[in-house]
């Protein structure tokens, strides 16, 4: 991201994920938490958040932020950006 390397503790990550051009996320399995970073590499306020997949970035017309992420068995976790 803008050749700024990020480092993270070693673990089982998922592929890093591209959000509207806006936001990179990873998932660590291990350790079932989620970080999310803007194009110059920053973590966003608020996170690692808890969860055990790769999430999913809506935004609407009022760029209104929801992330949703698999919890624990069977539970889906969404959260607001502001």
């Amino acid at each position: 991201m803008n050749n700024k390397n990020i480092e993270i503790k070693y673990g089982n990550y998922s592929k890093p994920k591209l959000f509207n051009n806006e936001f990179v996320s990873v998932t660590n399995f291990d350790e079932s938490k989620v970080y999310l970073f803007d194009t110059n590499g920053d973590s966003i306020d608020h996170f690692p958040i808890f969860g055990n997949s790769i999430i999913d970035v809506t935004i609407n017309n009022n760029k209104n932020k929801l992330i949703t992420v698999c919890g624990d068995e069977n539970e889906i976790l969404t959260y607001y950006l502001d």
